[in-house]
């Protein structure tokens, strides 16, 4: 089913609810139903009169159905209960004359068959959320074009690298604490074609066999030795493989694809030379303007350190593509002499391509930075777009902080046999950060208190914000006190953003105070102290600010200021989570959203369960609040925490995210367009 299709039967689904209308039912519900309205009249449940129900049971239910069942007759600590003269709800109590045994007998059959039920349906709502088309181009699509085998590629470890055994090779990624996954088992091992084999990992530049000139432009930059995840992203990269690479902020993720974009445009360029209006290559698409300007600085600094390095200097030469720029004046360099890559934002790219004043036909690699946000409902159909203007089989990287699921759903419908390359845990701040979290009575304390966190270090320092008018109010308050302080958000044009930028990479302020756009993948070299005030509404993005700080093995500081009346409870269970995980303090006013998989005496369920009927997400069954959390905690389909979003304190079924995507979809279809909003940054 594809998306669009499952997010109109949702809405369908909850508005028949809202209108008061019976939702579609099956006979196994009606004859579930009937079964446990007779089991309702008993309290506590009576195993005779509970085995004669079973019996008839046998009859008339399906397998699954029957053993559901079975567990909540045999449980003695199980009764269903009528509270305040409504409906029937599962409380855990211990019945008459039960044992303490029993009880706690009663209470895993009771989580076991919970869990479950969340898995059915948790494995319904990602096969919906799946059935979205694979990503493929017009082309591909129309003539039926299936690739079978990744690119092939001219690379080759040296000798001494590819006569390692697969164990000793294992052996190699443990020592150096990367993961390479691959689903696609059947290119497992050793191959006789070395384009199917897993690509190695290369503890050195000397292992990758970089030329000369590009060592020495990496020394120029004080890079000696790759990071975990260049080690095996390089290698993969120019063994022509697809793959999500996910390594902790400030792990070195944009030289993981930048060198290899260098090196296999570098190769081309040999075979073709590029001319006037011809190019790019290989296309970068981040999803902010800052980012994507950030990762253009990089690449191009670094062809032109191998210019200086090199006999004949390649020349290679990029664009940069993103908005609040004139588009013509973007282009220039590309109609003068062409190009060997392309970095931008989904939006302008798409522009550019829709124009006709780029083409992709010479195009071979397609990078995704921060791929979680580019696969995001707000940029997905951009990105689809530009995919349309590929003509031949292409190499795709996606790199990221964060894993959520969906990402490796995404990978595994618009990739050829996409390889995992897990350098650090996903979603997890780095351990080099110490986390504060300060809980305030109410926002009016936030100006106060930010000063007392802004005197922890000495500065630069970084302040983050969701809403632009609670930057500006921050920026204001902090010149009032003195302070040399500049902001960025979306509300800005794009001078004025990178003239607060370049001012505060400079040194010449001491504070920048930005929304999102500047979260995710911006190098600060120097910033110690990251403060969020207030917490942002998705826990990926408290991940990617924090990531700010604490870089590239180097101590940092995070602190939050927060209030809990205005803070979604979601979010907090998700923090609450992080900073166990991460061994940070969690403060006593946020120990109501800490739950523990210890706590087995009580499940707290308001109702029997959540699910799924007729595809539509059903509003009128749901967990509570405290039991999803625990539930957070379980292994359910290989999954704990979202399978969505990747959240550590909730599950799919209380996903704001994906409710959000929900809403999204509904608007979709309203007559007016969809506006973008601030943490966008495309036009």
């Amino acid at each position: 089913m594809p998306l669009a299709d499952c997010m109109d039967g949702m809405a369908s689904g909850r508005a028949r609810v809202a209108r008061g209308e019976p939702r579609e039912r099956g006979n196994a519900d009606a004859q579930v139903d009937e079964l446990l309205g007779e089991l309702r009249e008993f309290r506590p449940v009576k195993k005779a009169r509970g085995t004669l129900l079973l019996q008839h049971a046998s009859d008339v239910l399906a397998p699954r159905e029957r053993e559901t069942l079975l567990r909540s007759v045999h449980a003695p600590d199980i009764a269903l209960v009528k509270e305040g003269g409504g409906e029937p709800v599962a409380s855990l109590k211990g019945g008459e004359g039960a044992d303490e045994v029993g009880t706690h007998e009663g209470v895993r059959d009771e989580r076991q068959t919970l869990i479950e039920k969340v898995a059915l349906e948790e494995a319904q709502i990602l096969r919906e959320l799946a059935a979205r088309p694979a990503l493929l181009t017009v082309k591909e699509r129309a003539a039926d074009i299936q690739y079978k085998e990744p690119m092939r590629a001219y690379w080759k470890a040296p000798r001494c690298v590819r006569r390692l055994s697969q164990q000793e090779m294992d052996r190699r990624r443990a020592r150096a604490g990367v993961e390479l996954v691959n689903d696609d088992q059947s290119n497992y091992g050793n191959h006789d074609h070395d384009h199917l084999a897993l690509p190695p990992l290369c503890i050195s530049f000397r292992e990758m066999k970089f030329p000369r000139a590009l060592v020495e432009a990496l020394r120029d930059r004080n890079v000696h030795s790759p990071t975990r995840v260049q080690m095996q992203a390089i290698p993969a990269a120019l063994s022509g493989r697809n793959f999500i690479a996910v390594a902790s902020t400030g792990g070195g993720k944009t030289l993981a694809f930048g060198i290899p974009v260098l090196c296999i445009v570098w190769n081309m360029n040999l075979a073709l030379r590029v001319e006037r209006k011809e190019g790019p290559f290989a296309l970068i698409l981040a999803p902010s303007r800052e980012l994507a300007k950030q990762t253009f600085d990089v690449l191009s600094s670094l062809a032109e350190s191998i210019d200086r390095y090199s006999a004949r200097p390649p020349r290679l030469r990029g664009v940069l593509l993103v908005g609040g720029m004139p588009l013509g004046e973007q282009l220039q360099p590309l109609r003068e002499s062409g190009c060997h890559f392309a970095v931008g934002t989904p939006g302008r790219l798409h522009d550019a391509l829709k124009r006709k004043q780029m083409t992709l036909e010479a195009c071979r690699l397609l990078v995704l930075d921060e791929a979680d946000r580019l696969i995001d409902t707000n940029f997905e159909q951009d990105t689809r777009n530009i995919l349309d203007f590929f003509v031949a089989q292409r190499q795709t990287l996606m790199f990221s902080a964060t894993m959520a699921p969906k990402l490796a759903q995404f990978a595994s419908s618009s990739m050829v046999a996409p390889l995992r390359i897990l350098a650090d845990r996903a979603g997890v701040a780095g351990r080099t950060i110490s986390q504060h979290v300060m809980v305030l009575e109410s926002e009016a304390e936030f100006m106060p208190a930010l000063l007392l966190a802004i005197q922890a270090t000495a500065p630069p320092v970084l302040i983050f914000s969701d809403s632009p008018r609670v930057v500006d109010d921050v920026h204001l308050f902090l010149l009032e006190h003195g302070m040399r302080a500049c902001c960025v958000h979306g509300g800005l044009d794009q001078h004025e953003r990178n003239v607060a930028m370049a001012k505060f990479r400079a040194g010449e302020k001491d504070v920048l105070v930005a929304s999102d756009v500047a979260a995710k993948g911006l190098d600060f070299e120097r910033i110690r102290h990251v403060i969020n005030v207030g917490l942002p509404r998705e826990i990926e993005n408290y991940v990617h600010r924090i990531g700010r700080t604490g870089r590239a093995g180097k101590k940092g500081r995070a602190t939050t200021l927060l209030c809990v009346a205005s803070c979604s409870s979601g979010v907090l269970r998700d923090l609450v989570e992080l900073l166990v995980q991460a061994h940070q303090p969690v403060p006593a006013a946020l120990q109501p959203f800490n739950t523990s998989l210890e706590d087995t005496t009580r499940a707290h369920v308001n109702q029997v369960l959540p699910g799924l009927s007729g595809g539509h997400l059903d509003d009128d069954v749901h967990l509570d609040a405290h039991t999803d959390a625990q539930l957070a905690k379980e292994e359910i389909n290989g999954v704990r925490g979202c399978a969505y979003c990747g959240g550590l304190g909730h599950r799919i079924a209380r996903c704001e995210r994906l409710q959000q995507l929900v809403a999204l979809a509904e608007r979709a279809n309203a007559p007016a367009a969809h506006q973008r909003t601030d943490q966008l940054g495309d036009f």
